[in-house]
């Protein structure tokens, strides 16, 4: 047979097809992956800048503290206010206010290190007090910062115009210098004096030395004017028109040869901002490297993928091959046009011709397994026998606890079916329980399934797992067969025991408890359950006692009365079929939940008559009756008693909430709990009787907590936590909504 026949041909095609998976797989893959490089390239610059930002940000607020310092003080408010500046006083004012700054300028952190002068400057008499004796302006540009003439002038502008907090640089030539300054506002909203710190950039610089600004990264800092304020190394000495770089959006600039991705954000401390620059190249050595490394792996599966088909087909081919030459033996001049249909057909002759023989054998395999699996069941003997099935399951039940189950159907087939008909929809409602049950309990354990004319019965391996583990995957497969095939099944389990032996007492103990135990109506039957079960038929459950009391307490009385009808009918609507010890059981569980709501009310319940004796001769309409007399008793209108007995409640949540408002988890729900009542009602409650709820009575208290302890000085963030507010955030909102300022404001106002 020659290697351009069909199978050959087709076989070599499929293989170039799967080869083209891995492939496409390979290029959608780097598509994705550097979009994520580039996407991660994006968030560092984010977080990046937003470091540069918090850091700067930060030290500038610390130096901010002393400008704001200094124009609170009474000193710089006489000198603000006065008019004679060449009398005795005016010269006293002068000496206090150079005290007071040198005595500021000696407290900063680091000795001052990074900040060369602290001074205020009088605008109408030029005059300029600093740490050093007052002086013009001319003799102070030239002792504290060295400038040039038209940088004196611009300095000199930058002061006289200044109406709010700015910026202003100065440039030596190894040095940078921030002169930070704000007006000095006087009650006519005009302004006469400035005060200013200098400010070495190195200050900002080492905020930010823990950052990698290796690669040529580089961010820089500029005013309200888009003016440069600092550089920090690789883009020193550049020339860049800021007035064109976009404010909000990441773009890409080319600055010199080299290109970067230049990201902005705002200073939140002055109207300015900082600009991160990161080179375009650095995101793109990275995506390099990523395509290189897909490129080879292509290359690699490519070459593997060959590889793999020449193997696979030499492997897949011969067998076809060999058959080929099986049958057309001698006769290898044969025109066959498709192989496949050839191979087909000389396959189905041969079958037809040892189709009797076939058949024999499955019947004779069938007979054996049957045969093996009953003895399992039904002796006591742990004896292999001949056959290799026997063998095999022998083996496999040997070691271990073993479990029997046994499935059958809820409901046979109905209606008008002939009895042929009814026979035939059993048989397969048991063939699709065998199929799918093995298949699916047999995913988490050894089993081997058999139909019987009723049921299905299967042995289960569990070794040393629990049997709740067993319950749950035989509950999910009842379920899957009930969804899927429209019928329901239930299963029934013996005990577990150890060895082969142990399967026929799980066995019996399995028929003993599907007989006593499918009236129950459930999926799932345990003859560990059943042996010693009660039977105990009702179900009153915590739910159903909760429903009840919410409905009493709420005083709808045909609510609760429904709830008590729909459980009576449920569980003994035929009395006769129920024992006086259950109905008895049932009675008296209705009478303690009634007893209970009674409690939560306030209100004695007068009638207390033995259960016993109403049961008697008592039909379900007269017991009925009787909890409908009783519940129409606790739902009676009783205003005064429900009022005043709402009022001491109220008083007690009060002095709760008083005594716990600091708690951070304090809610609704965790009063409510305290108190033995459900949220939505404590809730109506209280509005009804204080006309507030129990959030505004909870935020007004920590509203004024937190005022006092504003006025005692501590910080916000301090005063957030302490009053029981989670966040710092939460608490400003919800200060400022109800005070109509900020608490940083309301500090402020206290200091003053």
């Amino acid at each position: 047979m020659k290697k351009n026949g069909q199978i050959y041909i087709k076989m070599f095609l499929s293989y170039m097809v799967i080869l083209c998976v891995p492939i496409i797989i390979s290029v959608f893959l780097y598509q994705y992956t550097y979009n994520i490089v580039r996407q991660q390239a994006e968030y560092y610059s984010g977080n990046l800048i937003e470091t540069v930002r918090s850091s700067c940000d930060r030290e500038l607020r610390y130096y901010q503290s002393f400008l704001h310092q200094l124009k609170l003080d009474p000193t710089v408010k006489v000198l603000l206010n006065g008019n004679n500046y060449d009398s005795p006083d005016a010269y006293w004012n002068f000496y206090q206010m150079k005290e007071k700054i040198v005595s500021m300028h000696s407290a900063m952190r680091d000795d001052a290190a990074y900040c060369p002068d602290i001074f205020v400057y009088l605008k109408n008499i030029d005059k300029i007090i600093c740490t050093k004796s007052p002086m013009n302006y001319e003799d102070y540009c030239d002792s504290i910062v060295l400038m040039d003439d038209e940088l004196k002038a611009e300095l000199f502008s930058f002061l006289e115009e200044s109406n709010s907090g700015d910026l202003f640089m100065v440039a030596e030539e190894d040095e940078e210098y921030i002169l930070m300054a704000e007006p000095v506002i006087n009650s006519k909203n005009k302004s006469s004096i400035i005060v200013g710190i200098w400010l070495n950039t190195e200050a900002l610089s080492m905020q930010t030395q823990s950052v990698d600004w290796s690669g040529g990264m580089d961010w820089i800092m500029l005013d309200s004017n888009n003016k440069l304020l600092r550089t920090q190394n690789y883009l020193k000495g550049t020339e860049i028109d800021f007035e064109k770089l976009n404010y909000t959006e990441e773009q890409e600039i080319i600055i010199g040869t080299k290109k970067y991705l230049v990201k902005n954000i705002a200073s939140e401390v002055y109207d300015g901002r900082y600009m991160l620059f990161t080179p375009s190249v650095l995101v793109n050595h990275t995506a390099n490297k990523i395509r290189d490394f897909h490129l080879v792996s292509l290359v690699i599966v490519l070459l593997s993928g060959l590889l793999g088909t020449k193997i696979a087909m030499k492997v897949n081919y011969s067998p076809i091959k060999n058959l080929m030459d099986f049958f057309i033996k001698g006769n290898k001049e044969q025109k066959i046009e498709n192989e496949y249909q050839y191979l087909q057909k000389q396959i189905s002759l041969l079958f037809e011709k040892n189709d009797s023989a076939v058949e024999s054998i499955q019947k004779s395999k069938k007979t054996i397994r049957n045969y093996s699996f009953e003895k399992l069941l039904t002796s006591s003997s742990t004896k292999t026998m001949d056959s290799e099935y026997a063998k095999e399951i022998y083996e496999k039940f040997a070691n271990g606890k073993n479990i029997v189950l046994l499935f059958g159907i809820k409901e046979q087939a109905k209606g008008e079916l002939a009895e042929e008909e009814i026979v035939l929809e059993s048989q397969l409602k048991r063939f699709i329980m065998a199929n799918v049950l093995a298949e699916g309990i047999g995913e988490f354990f050894e089993q081997e399934t058999q139909e019987t004319e009723e049921n299905v019965i299967m042995i289960v391996h569990v070794g040393e797992k629990e049997n709740e583990y067993l319950q749950s995957i035989v509950v999910k497969m009842l379920n899957f067969i009930s969804d899927k095939f429209k019928f329901d099944v239930y299963a029934v389990e013996g005990g577990s025991y150890i060895g082969i032996d142990g399967i026929r007492h799980s066995y019996l103990e399995a028929c003993q408890a599907e007989r006593f135990g499918v009236d129950l109506n459930e999926s799932y039957i345990r003859y560990d359950e059943i042996k010693d079960r009660t039977m105990r038929k009702y179900q009153y459950t915590f739910e159903i006692e909760e429903q009840i009391i919410g409905a009493i307490r709420g005083h709808n009385a045909n609510l609760a009365n429904s709830f008590i009808d729909n459980i009576l009918e449920r569980s003994f609507g035929n009395k006769a079929e129920t024992t006086s010890e259950l109905l008895t059981c049932l009675l008296y569980d209705i009478f303690t939940t009634l007893l209970k709501a009674s409690e939560d009310l306030g209100l004695n319940l007068s009638r207390l008559m033995m259960v016993n004796h109403i049961l008697a001769n008592a039909s379900l309409d007269e017991i009925r009756n009787y909890f409908h007399k009783i519940v129409e008793e606790l739902c009676e209108d009783k205003e005064e008693t429900i009022t005043a007995q709402g009022q001491e409640v109220c008083l007690k949540v009060l002095a709760y909430i008083r005594d716990n408002f600091t708690d951070m988890d304090l809610n609704i729900s965790q009063i409510a709990l305290q108190f033995h009542m459900t949220p939505a009602y404590l809730s109506i409650v209280f509005k009804k009787q204080t006309g507030e709820s129990i959030l505004d009575v909870i935020r007004n208290m920590r509203i004024d907590y937190a005022k006092k302890l504003l006025e005692e000085g501590l910080s916000v963030a301090e005063v957030s936590e302490k009053a029981g507010f989670r966040e710092s955030s939460t608490f400003i909102k919800v200060f400022k909504n109800s005070v109509g300022v900020t608490p940083g404001q309301m500090r402020k106002v206290g200091k003053k």
